[in-house]
């Protein structure tokens, strides 16, 4: 059985690095159970491994910190 959202939605993204902490734990995971907690609708971890900023210049991620993306 699938619900009907009613009214205005936010889609929210947090950019934070594989490496981040929070009390001893990856800060994606104590994000998602804080997502979860307050009744979110989902959530998702991405992990980046290429992108471009505002000059427009690709650049492959070469180290062992990956950028991840909750949302």
């Amino acid at each position: 059985m699938t619900e009907r959202f009613r009214g205005e939605r936010t889609l929210m993204r947090v950019f934070i690095g594989e490496s981040d902490k929070y009390h001893g734990k990856p800060l994606y995971e104590a994000l998602l159970e804080r997502f979860r907690s307050k009744g979110m609708a989902g959530a998702t971890v991405l992990r980046g491994v290429a992108g471009f900023g505002r000059r427009a210049r690709c650049t492959p991620i070469r180290c062992c910190d990956f950028p991840s993306i909750c949302h």
